[in-house]
């Protein structure tokens, strides 16, 4: 009796043990097909990443060297004695283009202290800076997002990539354009040298008050030309990029001084400028908001007279001696104001003042003085002939 109750025990854990094993083995197969799907999808992930990468590139813009460059440019009119009495300008072309030799070294080390310190060590893509950039996104849950661009991928966005403005909050839009930005900033770093890329950066970027390029700037800012600029004035350009409204001189000074004030540290960090250069340029602090704030004056009482009789009938017969000599009209009116032309008129600016002098005294005003003197400033032609 004991010995068929074992026997029964026997049998017993016999089964239970081949149901384990029967269960083991379909729990094992069925990790082995999750493993073996996870896997899969993961391949098909990677494939499709790959994929939709390659027809990222497929589709990055073709480009020569010379597509790598801003365009547009003011045409500037000059009266009889070289100086400068108006500007033609669209949209877009408030740019005065100059060579490295006519730009102060310091106002390059400015914009490669504050806009890329790494620009003389990458190859177009600062990888640091995207690391940390990705770093400061995800720690802040995507409320910071801090700038990982090169002064390569702004030349770039500024030159190929020139309607990112349209991007709005497209997300897919602005990755794909980044993607293409990297690319081609690996490409030209092949063939450009680095000065030559912070060249044509620097007569690219927008500097803010409708200025394109640092010589544009210059002149609107402080009245003189980039190659005059102290290491105090520089920084203060350098300063605006990185967004033009909110770092403006004239208009948010407050905004400007902090940023300059980080670039010229930083400049003194990387050696680009010695102690001695860093205090003086720091004691120059107000003074250089404060010649800002009075040439913009000058500059507003100046503007106030341009675009006057004289200059509308220099636009006007110019664009006619284009239209004479084979552009159509949309092509003379796109030169005039985009060609960076360079047109010397017949204004004496000697007997202008003369004239604008009389024509101010109000002792000059009896009767129909004021008439005959309207009538009198119209009747010469800009190319010196009366009518």
């Amino acid at each position: 009796m004991n010995y068929s109750k074992k026997g029964v025990r026997a049998k017993q854990k016999t089964l239970n043990s081949k149901s384990q094993k029967w269960g083991r083995k379909i729990a094992l197969t069925c990790v082995k097909v999750m493993l073996a799907a996870v896997v899969g999808i993961g391949i098909c992930g990677v494939a499709a990443g790959i994929g939709v990468f390659r027809g990222i590139l497929s589709s990055t813009p073709t480009i020569r060297l010379s597509d790598v460059v801003a365009v547009g440019e003011a045409t500037i009119v000059y009266d009889r004695e070289g100086n400068e009495i108006d500007q033609y300008v669209s949209t877009n072309s408030n740019r005065l283009s100059v060579g490295m030799d006519e730009i102060p070294d310091y106002l390059g080390k400015a914009f490669v202290a504050i806009e890329d310190e790494r620009f003389y060590q990458h190859n177009g893509i600062d990888f640091k800076s995207i690391i940390r950039a990705g770093y400061q996104f995800f720690k802040t849950g995507g409320e910071e997002a801090q700038g990982a661009s090169t002064i390569t991928q702004q030349l770039l966005k500024n030159t190929v990539f020139t309607d990112w403005t349209s991007e709005g909050n497209n997300k897919i839009k602005k990755i794909k354009r980044k993607i293409q930005e990297q690319y081609l900033a690996l490409e030209i770093t092949k063939y450009y040298s680095k000065d030559e890329i912070l060249l044509r950066y620097m007569n690219a970027i927008n500097l803010g008050q409708n200025t394109l390029g640092v010589e544009s700037a210059s002149l609107r800012y402080f009245g003189k030309h980039c190659s005059e600029l102290t290491i105090s004035e520089c920084a203060v350009i350098a300063s605006i990029t990185q967004n033009p409204s909110k770092y403006n001189p004239i208009r948010h000074p407050e905004e400007n001084v902090k940023r300059r004030e980080k670039c010229l540290n930083k400049m003194l960090e990387l050696g680009f400028i010695s102690q001695t250069q860093y205090d003086e340029a720091m004691a120059d602090t107000d003074a250089v908001y404060e010649r800002i704030g009075l040439y913009d004056i000058d500059y507003q009482e100046a503007n106030a007279t341009t675009g006057s009789y004289f200059s509308d009938a220099v636009y006007e017969q110019v664009k006619q001696d284009l239209i004479l000599s084979g552009y159509n009209e949309n092509m003379a009116e796109t030169l005039l104001t985009s060609g960076g032309l360079r047109v010397e008129s017949t204004l004496d600016p000697k007997i202008q003042a003369i004239l604008n002098e009389e024509y101010a005294d109000p002792s000059n005003y009896p009767e129909n003085v004021k008439w005959y003197l309207n009538y009198a400033l119209t009747i010469i032609s800009p190319d010196g002939t009366k009518k």
